[in-house]
């Protein structure tokens, strides 16, 4: 696709927000290439095992590698910039999660159009099969100083109930803060998180992290979008 059309069939992600590349490109792909306890080295206190060392400076040459593939002008995008680009047909992969689609969505695509899946693990790595944990952003809170906190922490489990929880992840396209949550239509296909109810906290593996028990596509920790 890049080949074919090098201003718009590239990749996308909002690296004007500095995290973007590092949390969803680069550790992802660091995480299969050298495994759990390599990863974990690369923030650690040996020097030799850090990004400095040849295992980091390896990680950093295989990330370098996406360099010609980011559409032009991505380091100027924040996140939403560049799902408005691959919505608009200007990028030909968008990298993101769970709420990705329902920014596309947004910004008029139809969510049964885009394919999702996580970033591959590279090739002579630690792992070759590389799945993801689903993690839900949403949070609720109640300030020490509500002037009703009772009343506040009845909505808060209102909203965190399960049949609210599932409508509300069936709404936004994203993931329920609940683990119990239940969505309105359950596994019927319509749209998505479609499943439920569906858990949201899986026991993470030496390598791996499948999602249990659902139908939807990998979620938050990082995905790309295909047009």
């Amino acid at each position: 696709m890049h080949d074919k059309d090098p201003a718009d069939g590239g990749l996308t992600v909002g690296l004007k927000s500095p995290t973007t590349g590092f949390n969803w490109g680069l550790e992802p792909l660091a995480y299969a290439y050298l495994g759990k306890q390599g990863y974990r080295d690369l923030f650690g206190k040996d020097p030799a095992k850090t990004f400095g060392g040849p295992a980091g400076l390896a990680v950093l040459k295989l990330y370098d590698q996406l360099t010609p593939y980011w559409k032009p002008g991505t380091q100027t995008l924040g996140i939403d910039d560049a799902d408005r680009a691959f919505a608009q047909g200007k990028a030909g992969f968008d990298l993101g999660g769970t709420f990705t689609l329902a920014s596309l969505r947004q910004n008029g695509m139809n969510p049964a159009d885009v394919v999702t899946f996580g970033i591959p693990a590279a090739a002579g790595g630690a792992t070759g099969d590389l799945k993801l944990a689903p993690v839900a952003l949403t949070g609720l809170a109640v300030s020490a100083q509500a002037k009703q906190p009772d009343a506040a922490l009845k909505w808060l489990r209102f909203l965190s109930s399960p049949e609210q929880a599932g409508a509300f992840a069936q709404a936004s396209l994203d993931l329920p803060g609940t683990s119990s949550a239940r969505t309105p239509d359950a596994c019927s296909g319509r749209s998505w998180p479609r499943c439920g109810p569906c858990s949201v906290t899986p026991r993470p593996g030496p390598t791996t992290r499948p999602i249990p028990r659902c139908s939807a596509p990998p979620t938050r920790t990082s995905h790309l979008a295909k047009r």
